[in-house]
């Protein structure tokens, strides 16, 4: 595992989010976060299915960035099953949405979702265009620069939990032979 992630322990969050899910899922503090976190735990597990059963795309009363993050947890969706146009569609559908709304207001939580959002498009491109003997070199250059962004990084965007699963795939597809 990457030394600079802060939140290695998906197995003991698992855990802990399958025996509190019920709880969670109705908890009003929690809201929409909890389907959010127990997606993201699924696709660190890489079970496309479970991951799917959370995402709710009619729920954008947390804010547009939740309803983004939703989005690319269905791209990775999509990724996982194989289908990867479909993941480039949604990562460059959201990249789209995401630039319109730094155009039109400049909430924090929209710059903190762009470079997450830059991140899976570029991961989903580097996927689809590159040839399989230039794969693991992208992918090298690709896992450098999320590393080096998790080094300086000062806010939560580069360490986002999103973030951490696109490096986490990036680790697996470089040690396949």
């Amino acid at each position: 595992m990457n030394p600079f992630l802060f939140n290695e322990d998906f197995k003991l969050a698992e855990k802990l989010a399958a025996e509190n899910s019920a709880m969670m899922l109705q908890s009003k503090l929690l809201a929409s976060r909890s389907p959010f976190l127990l997606a993201v735990l699924k696709l660190h597990e890489r079970d496309a299915a479970a991951a799917e059963k959370y995402v709710n795309l009619d729920n954008k009363k947390e804010g547009s960035e939740f309803y983004y993050f939703m989005r690319l947890i269905l791209s990775a969706v999509y990724y996982l099953r194989g289908d990867i146009e479909f993941a480039v569609r949604e990562a460059i559908n959201l990249d789209q949405a995401v630039n319109y709304e730094l155009n039109r207001e400049q909430n924090l939580q929209i710059k903190i979702s762009k470079p997450i959002v830059s991140v899976f498009r570029k991961f989903y491109s580097t996927i689809q265009n590159t040839t399989k003997d230039q794969l693991k070199k992208e992918l090298s250059v690709l896992n450098q620069e999320i590393n080096a962004s998790l080094v300086s990084a000062n806010d939560q965007s580069p360490n986002s939990i999103l973030t951490q699963w696109i490096n986490k795939e990036v680790s697996i597809l470089m040690s396949k032979k």
